[in-house]
């Protein structure tokens, strides 16, 4: 069992230097979270699980594409987390997005939720203050 697993381990830090030349990223800038070879990369400020890591470097998919794609999720699951978004492989067969304007849209509205929350808050303590 040792055996699988060091096997295992260099060939997922085989995938990783492939991936950090690929993007052109210097090696020492990743590294496994955890220690944890082939659960999620740390990849120069991204995090890449493995099966991720396998199709960006077996389909040489480009940083640009890749990052266009991470940025993407990032925003709408800032948002809110129930939003639906392409996993990688998705996106790069071209699965259907959001407009720019929708997403835009999305965030003022969230923008507007987070300030009014702050704004019940600071009622709420004020409310609390009255009562002592």
């Amino acid at each position: 069992m040792k055996y699988l697993k060091e096997e295992y381990a260099k060939v997922c830090n085989t995938y990783r230097k492939l991936l950090c030349e690929q993007f052109d990223i210097d090696y020492e800038n990743s590294f496994w979270v955890g220690d944890d070879a082939g659960g999620t990369l740390y990849l120069n400020d991204y995090y890449v699980n493995f099966d991720d890591v396998r199709y960006l470097v077996d389909n040489k998919i480009s940083f640009d594409v890749f990052s266009e794609w991470y940025d993407y999720d990032l925003r709408l699951k800032s948002i809110n987390f129930d939003i639906v978004t392409p996993n990688l492989k998705s996106w790069c067969m071209g699965r259907p997005r959001h407009s720019e304007a929708d997403i835009i849209e999305l965030e003022k509205l969230h923008k507007k939720v987070l300030e009014n929350k702050q704004i019940l808050k600071c009622a709420i303590n004020e409310f609390k203050a009255k009562i002592k």
